[in-house]
């Protein structure tokens, strides 16, 4: 389930789009994402006191089974930016995710595969 919230920004439907479209394209590559849910807060920082650019912020939490509680915010002068960079952020965290969970299992395994055939003894 993906879920958008518009914070001091008027909501609109092509940026709810573009956000959602891509978020299911990362879907596509990590399917355990299907059963997760995603909260995406798009929000827009400007002062009224000091004069300059807005700052368009978005910010992610998933929360499910696999991945618990992983926050991702990126920010950008542009909304189209900052949810681009968003995504490949995400892309990247999952990837690092997924790698360090191989790594652990490759690091059990050889530990076992010493201790089965006599090299160690279990510490």
């Amino acid at each position: 389930m993906i879920k958008v919230v518009f914070k001091n920004l008027d909501p609109s439907e092509l940026a709810r789009n573009i956000v959602i479209e891509r978020l299911e394209a990362i879907r596509t590559k990590f399917p355990d994402l299907e059963e997760h849910s995603m909260t995406i807060t798009l929000v827009c920082e400007n002062s009224s006191q000091q004069p300059g650019p807005d700052l368009f912020n978005v910010r992610l939490l998933i929360n499910g089974p696999r991945y618990k509680n992983l926050v991702l915010a990126k920010a950008a002068p542009n909304l189209y930016t900052a949810a681009a960079k968003m995504a490949d952020g995400l892309l990247e965290r999952l990837n690092q995710y997924g790698d360090k969970a191989r790594v652990r299992g490759r690091q059990v395994g050889r530990k076992l595969a010493l201790i089965q055939g006599g090299g160690l003894t279990p510490d």
